[in-house]
């Protein structure tokens, strides 16, 4: 049984929130910064090869939620692709995350 890979887009929000993880960890330890770029690249191609990633939000019935190395990536899917709306850390107040429905995404 094959799979169709599907489409990967990041919102601007999800792109500054990888941006400002990445730059914090860099601060501290640029090959680890490094490596979490690598290892989550392929965590969300896996995730675009299998469809349904996440387990369902309970706050938002169409975002399924992706947990890797203590942040929560949100993520819309559709049978065609997969759209990662914000990037988190665990312990961040969840309840006040911002999804804008009419954010603009990127494909990747």
């Amino acid at each position: 049984m094959t799979t169709d890979k599907c489409k990967v887009r990041w919102s601007s929000k999800a792109r500054r929130d990888l941006r400002e993880i990445y730059r914090y960890i860099a601060k501290y330890n640029p090959p680890a910064a490094e490596q979490f770029a690598i290892s989550l690249h392929n965590q969300i191609s896996k995730l675009a090869s299998l469809g349904l990633p996440g387990i369902q939000d309970d706050t938002q019935s169409d975002i399924r939620v992706f947990v890797f190395r203590e942040r929560r990536f949100y993520i819309g899917v559709t049978d065609t692709a997969i759209s990662i709306l914000r990037v988190v850390h665990g312990r961040q107040d969840q309840a006040s995350i911002d999804f804008t429905d009419n954010e603009k995404t990127d494909e990747n």
